[in-house]
């Protein structure tokens, strides 16, 4: 799991770089994130998971076929502070429609023991 930690930082970016981190289409969307690190006191939340995990595989070969969304083997995180800005960034080629993408949002937050507010 990688966090950067600024002094005091206001937003924290919930990053996919290291669950999709070869899918190429998302660099723009990393650099988006660096970008936002440089001109804000922010704060990325990057978990990791194992992609030879047996979970891993089976969750998003039926997240491919099914419109379900399991974790993937996502370790759940507390957040130690209070941030003013949540950013997550949940788009892809071929994924969810805009209606669908809050509802995908909030279960992958429930995942990792967060909610939207």
């Amino acid at each position: 799991m990688m966090i950067a930690h600024p002094p005091k930082p206001r937003v924290l970016i919930f990053s996919q770089r290291n669950i999709f981190g070869r899918a190429l289409f998302r660099c723009p969307l990393f650099e988006f994130e660096d970008i936002i690190c440089q001109i804000d006191s922010a704060e990325i939340l990057a978990p990791a998971v194992d992609p030879l995990n047996a979970r891993h595989h089976f969750a998003r070969t039926l997240a491919f076929h099914a419109p379900l969304a399991l974790n993937p083997g996502i370790p759940k995180i507390r957040l130690q502070r209070h941030y003013d800005l949540f950013l997550a960034i949940c788009g892809a080629p071929g994924g969810p429609p805009n209606g669908q993408c809050r509802s995908q949002l909030e279960r992958l937050l429930q995942n990792v023991g967060l909610s939207i507010g």
